[in-house]
């Protein structure tokens, strides 16, 4: 039986949310919205996997009638995905885009943690 070494790396993924402004949002500087630990991949299609099961702002904030059902519906579809890489915002466009895409992701260093910034956008809104 070979066993099988492979290390993971443990990573964390810095969440900033639509209420930040582009402008003011240094990874190294601004304290994230939220804070998912996985481990660090070469890839976007996994971490995304993760954090959809894990954190879900969302589906949190409406829960009941038929209509913040359609409301909760709207956000998700509308809400970007972008990346921080060599210094500047990258979109990766929709979650669906996002993953099926599974574009190379860059991971910082942050206090000696492999942090991989992600700012996710609304671009949705309702009244």
């Amino acid at each position: 039986m070979d066993l099988d070494l492979t290390l993971s790396l443990p990573g964390k993924v810095y969440i900033y949310d639509s209420r930040s402004h582009l402008a003011d949002l240094d990874p190294i500087t601004v304290k994230p919205s939220h804070i998912l630990k996985t481990d660090v991949s070469r890839t976007l299609a996994p971490v995304l996997t993760k954090l959809a099961r894990k954190y879900s702002p969302v589906c949190s904030m409406f829960n009941s009638s038929v209509f913040l059902s359609f409301a909760n519906h709207l956000l998700e579809s509308s809400m970007r995905i972008h990346t921080y890489e060599q210094n500047e915002w990258t979109i990766k466009g929709k979650y669906d885009t996002a993953v099926e895409d599974d574009d190379e992701i860059f991971w910082m260093k942050i206090n000696k943690d492999h942090v991989l910034p992600m700012w996710l956008v609304s671009v949705l809104i309702l009244f």
